[in-house]
């Protein structure tokens, strides 16, 4: 049987250092998740590797950059501590390949690496050991990202070393003041200094002070107090080579900043300056969302907001950039969390709480109390919604100074709770979207029509369109939901909300999926059925349009479903129950339209998507309804001049 930490189960070993073995693991519940997972050894002598394990979760939680490592879950009071960090598939810096780089591919390194420490110490996090072994390059793709936060170092917290040492980080990368009694003096130019040694070398090909047997270690320093400055040498083009001069100053009055050289940086590769550069990814990543960052901006101040929505519409990603730029913000990633007690957990280590078994929902409040005016995002919450019922009234009343925004798919139901509801986006909107995102991957823009028709697809979600962006082919509308269905992100997030659902919920989802247009209760009571067993269906209907995988059309009194949602939940009947389905459809739709026709009345044109599947299945083997099935098309095409041929490509195509 694998070993198990929490919700995370032990595939095989990856790694082995002198502190922690690392594994690759997957979740529990949602076996897509998958994570590297750092377990410290039991030993005796090494009495700081457990607050550091606590401290790195800790500063990782505040962090969002695509360079930074995520920091998923983790115990560092357990019997064996332990920390579920991103999976990243790649090498060390100086062991995926090693020698000189060519001088525009440390450019890139430079402000991938400036711009991700630029982020982490605008939240007040210093890593303090940048040094090639800490910075991967990912096999598949070549991304830089950047690892082990153990000595990282958040606020003020600059007192963690290793006994009788001289302070953190590795000697070949520290600073000279570390060596010279300035070592507390600004801890951003530590990482400065150091991000400055690993690009000279990365441009030399050869350690700046290397530390050669034994005996060397004083003379080594001895050198890096005595140089003035590293200069890569007149064959690397500036201004490359004069931010690696400034970097590693030895004098820190004259070091510059990490600041002050990423616009330099991105000059010399011809990319906007870092305030320009933001709006434009801005810009990019919110087409159609000037009204919703407005509400988020209003509800400034409110001490409990909820955004809710369907799966890949982006709740998320607005969270994250409106907390972003307006402070800091304790981030708590709820997505793999699923019961009160991890609930408990997440939030101690977001806030550095070092949990006992007495009463962990008391200590989280204390400390939340403790923090001031705090902001905290909890993020992905669907899985612990009822506990959060619980516990963020014990929260506000704790720490009234406290704002809590939360992300999820359902709302508390909470009198202080503010709800905002993110919809899709409108359609020129996704049609902009896509063009914007063909583009960037190097496709041709879509014609007008066709993109219409693929954004609608695809539900006008931003996800599934920036999905829809990435295809080499251009997909037909009917294959194109399955197959954003599929795709692991959106994926993992049916299937989080589908698994939490009772059995009735997943009952008639599934079969739900029957119906291709909107649909009212009294036609769901005739094809979906009713069952003794469970509530009464309108509360079964409720409960799926509350967590966000049925929706309503206002105006209309009818239920319908996203295509993704569609095409995922249809994956979940058995043939038969699928042929049991279409046969009640069938029969229900064949026995509206003879009951219409007894009156002289018309199905509307909002039912002809379901009125054409009804005469399809009954074409394969319900002979007897197709006679009343067809007489109503063909009244509805003499009355609306839609011709009778292939209805479902033009019901389709509408």
């Amino acid at each position: 049987m694998s070993a198990a930490f929490g919700p995370w189960i032990v595939e095989r070993p990856i790694g082995r250092g002198g502190v922690a073995t690392v594994y690759r693991c997957h979740h529990t519940t949602r076996t897509e998740v998958v994570a590297a997972l750092k377990v410290l050894h039991r030993t005796e002598g090494a009495p700081l590797v457990v607050p550091r394990l606590a401290r790195e979760v800790r500063v990782l939680r505040r962090l969002d950059h695509p360079a930074i490592v995520r920091a998923l879950d983790g115990d560092p009071n357990a019997p064996e501590p332990w920390i579920a960090l991103e999976l990243v598939d790649g090498q060390p810096l100086d062991r995926a390949r090693p020698g000189r780089r060519p001088p525009d591919e440390v450019a890139d390194l430079a402000i991938t690496l400036t711009d991700a420490l630029v982020h982490a110490h605008r939240l007040g996090v210093w890593h303090r050991d940048v040094k090639p072994a800490n910075i991967l390059i990912e096999r598949a793709t070549g991304s830089v990202r950047l690892v082990d936060f153990g000595i990282a170092a958040a606020d003020n917290e600059l007192s963690l070393t290793e006994p009788g040492g001289l302070g953190p980080g590795t000697i070949d990368y520290s600073p000279p003041e570390w060596f010279t009694g300035q070592s507390r003096t600004n801890p951003a130019a530590i990482d400065a200094y150091a991000l400055g040694v690993v690009l000279y070398e990365q441009l030399v090909g050869e350690p700046a002070f290397p530390v050669r047997g034994e005996g060397k270690l004083s003379e080594a320093l001895r050198r890096k107090v005595a140089t003035q400055q590293l200069d890569p040498g007149p064959d690397v083009p500036e201004p490359l080579r004069s931010v690696v001069r400034a970097l590693t100053q030895a004098r820190l009055p004259e070091r510059a900043s990490l600041e002050e050289v990423l616009p330099r940086l991105l000059a010399a590769r011809g990319m906007p300056a870092p305030s320009a550069r933001l709006a434009l990814e801005q810009n990019d990543a919110f087409v159609g969302r000037d009204e919703l960052l407005a509400a988020l901006e209003a509800l400034d101040g409110q001490p409990l907001v909820t955004l809710i929505g369907a799966a890949g519409v982006g709740k998320s990603r607005l969270a994250r950039h409106h907390l972003a730029t307006t402070g800091a913000v304790v981030a708590v990633d709820l997505s793999t969390v699923r019961a009160a007690d991890g609930l408990d957990r997440a939030m101690a280590l977001a806030l550095g709480v070092s949990l006992s078994d007495v009463d962990p929902a008391s200590q989280v409040e204390r400390a939340l109390a403790g923090s001031g005016p705090v902001r905290v995002l909890l993020d992905d919450a669907e899985g612990v919604v009822e506990a959060l019922r619980q516990r963020v009234p014990r929260w506000m009343r704790a720490a009234p100074q406290a704002t809590l925004w939360i992300t999820s798919r359902q709302k508390l139901r909470l009198p202080e709770e503010r709800v905002l509801v993110v919809p899709p986006l409108d359609r020129s909107a996704a049609v902009e979207l896509l063009g914007r995102r063909a583009k960037e991957h190097g496709r041709p823009g879509f014609e007008r029509g066709l993109a219409e028709r693929l954004v609608e697809a695809a539900d006008r979600l931003p996800l599934c369109v920036e999905l829809v962006a990435t295809r080499a082919d251009a997909p037909s509308e009917r294959e194109l939901a399955g197959w954003l269905a599929g795709q692991g992100a959106l994926e993992g997030a049916l299937a989080s909300s589908f698994d939490r659902l009772p059995a009735e919920g997943r009952r008639v989802l599934a079969a739900s999926t029957v119906f291709r247009g909107g649909f009212g209760l009294q036609m769901a009571e005739q094809v979906l059925g009713t069952r003794p067993d469970e509530p009464p269906l309108f509360e079964v209907l409720q409960l799926l349009v509350d967590t966000g995988l049925l929706a309503v059309r206002r105006g209309l009194g009818a239920f319908h479903l996203l295509r993704t949602v569609r095409a995922f939940a249809e994956r979940r009947l058995s043939p038969g129950e699928a042929r049991a389905l279409r046969d009640a459809h069938a029969t229900a739709f064949s026995r509206r339209c003879e009951e219409l026709g007894r009156r002289g009345e018309l199905p509307g044109e909002a039912e002809l998507p379901d009125l054409d599947a009804a005469l399809e299945h009954a074409r394969s083997g319900l002979p007897a309804l197709v006679g009343p099935l067809t007489r109503a098309l063909g009244e509805i095409s003499r009355g609306t001049g839609l011709p009778a041929p292939d209805r479902t490509a033009v019901v389709e195509r509408r």
